[in-house]
């Protein structure tokens, strides 16, 4: 900067130069008046007024260079000070505006619920995540969808739950969606969670519910093998009384569904009704027809009884033994599509479609989202609901001996989902089985 002021100094010099000899050209012959100078060795020397002017002139410009260096050099140190200031005062500024702005965007508790859910159940603490969900819910804590989606994949990867009452208490209105083609909301709750909210109604029961998913052909296959081992659509049905399980006078377990009388899994006959009331029937018994009458309970552990002219007299008790277990209230649904994949189904075409053409193949606008709609899962599901006493059914079985697990051996290309709930000892819980072995959710349900 100092040189920067020098040259300056320097070209003021040069100017003035110039200016002087345009105001004293050489060419001019008047001869300038001497002017007598001494220096300081006290000699006198004779100047010309051109050497006094010049003289004159670099005297102005050496004080003029110093008067520059001398304000140059606080004029260094008076800018950089500032300029340190303005460094450091930006960066107070944003650390405080930062600041400013945490307080203003600061995430809202139903974002930190979210995170703090993805974080359960990225490291596998499924019961402590659905503790958070019950503790910030009974706050008043906002929950959106994604809160909903998160705690049912708590729910769906939730093995046994102890407290249920305390950790699903109030589920019911937070993750139920009713449906527009069902009066049943709780149909569109998670299977758990739906098994903990029918069971409120049955205090002294263990609440049993088995989905059963797959391929069609496989799955009509399963619903025959539940048919041969005493599973029924309906034990109790108006149109039919003769329905449900019976107990002979030789101790032998009889089932009639409808019009047929299943004496064991491999054999089978088929009886008719003598009128409309349905209270009566002949069937062919030791080779010969008998015609059986619906009578009130003869004994009094007994619900219905069934008295035959040939003297056979069939009792019907409240529980039903299914693969020696007490089965109590058992129902069965009809092979359905499982409509609750066709999101994932439709999620997926539309990502692979988009990776061909960004532009949706250059269709009419909507169009492809229609076409979507068509698109749907191609498992089919059953389900069978039943209550029993003294815990849920099988599970203290051996694996050679476990109904769900010999089932799932026979038909491996289906899935079950066993879920139950005990309200008597608060807990309740599922088990996911493929080829008659427990597996975790991720496994189950890339397989199905």
């Amino acid at each position: 900067m100092l040189f920067l002021f020098a040259m300056g100094a320097y070209s003021v010099l040069l100017l003035s130069k110039r200016r002087r000899s345009k105001q004293w050209p050489k060419c001019c012959h008047v001869e300038d008046p001497p002017v007598l100078v001494s220096d300081a060795t006290s000699q006198t020397r004779v100047d010309t007024p051109a050497q006094v002017f010049d003289r004159q002139q670099l005297d102005v410009a050496q004080t003029t260079i110093e008067a520059l260096v001398d304000v140059a050099e606080p004029t260094v140190e008076a800018v950089n000070e500032p300029f340190c200031e303005m460094v450091a005062e930006p960066q107070n500024q944003s650390s405080a505006h930062a600041s400013d702005v945490e307080e203003t965007t600061k995430p809202d508790d139903t974002l930190l619920l979210n995170l703090r859910l993805e974080e359960c159940l990225r490291s596998k603490l499924f019961e402590e995540g659905l503790e958070l969900y019950r503790v910030m819910a009974v706050t008043g804590v906002q929950m959106n969808t994604k809160t909903r989606l998160l705690v049912i994949k708590l729910l769906s990867h939730t093995r046994v739950l102890r407290e249920a009452s305390k950790l699903l208490g109030g589920l019911e209105s937070t993750l139920c969606v009713p449906a527009l083609s069902s009066s049943k909301p709780q149909l569109m709750l998670p299977p758990l969670a739906a098994t903990v909210a029918r069971n409120a109604d049955t205090s002294q029961m263990c609440t049993n519910h088995i989905k059963i998913t797959g391929d069609l052909p496989d799955l009509r296959a399963a619903c025959r093998s539940l048919k041969k081992n005493g599973f029924m659509k309906k034990c109790k049905d108006d149109k039919f009384q003769l329905n449900g399980h019976w107990v002979t006078e030789h101790g032998l377990n009889v089932i009639i569904e409808g019009k047929i009388v299943r004496w064991s899994p491999k054999r089978a006959s088929r009886l008719k009704f003598l009128d409309n009331s349905r209270d009566s029937c002949s069937l062919g018994v030791y080779g010969e027809n008998t015609v059986g009458r619906l009578l009130p309970p003869t004994i009094a552990e007994a619900t219905k009884t069934l008295k035959w002219d040939n003297g056979d007299v069939w009792q019907q008790f409240e529980e039903s033994r299914i693969a020696h277990a007490a089965v109590v209230s058992q129902s069965m649904t009809k092979v359905s599509r499982d409509d609750t994949r066709d999101e994932v189904v439709r999620a997926q075409v539309d990502a692979k479609l988009k990776c061909v053409s960004r532009d949706g193949m250059n269709l009419l606008p909507n169009c492809l989202d229609q076409v979507l709609q068509f698109l749907g899962s191609d498992t089919y599901v059953v389900e069978v609901n039943f209550d029993c006493k003294d815990g849920p059914a099988w599970m203290d079985a051996e694996a050679g001996t476990d109904f769900v697990n010999s089932l799932s051996i026979c038909h491996p290309r289906v899935g079950f989902r066993h879920c139950w709930a005990d309200q008597s000892k608060d807990v309740c819980g599922q088990r996911t089985i493929l080829q008659g072995k427990e597996v975790d959710e991720e496994t189950f349900t890339c397989c199905i």
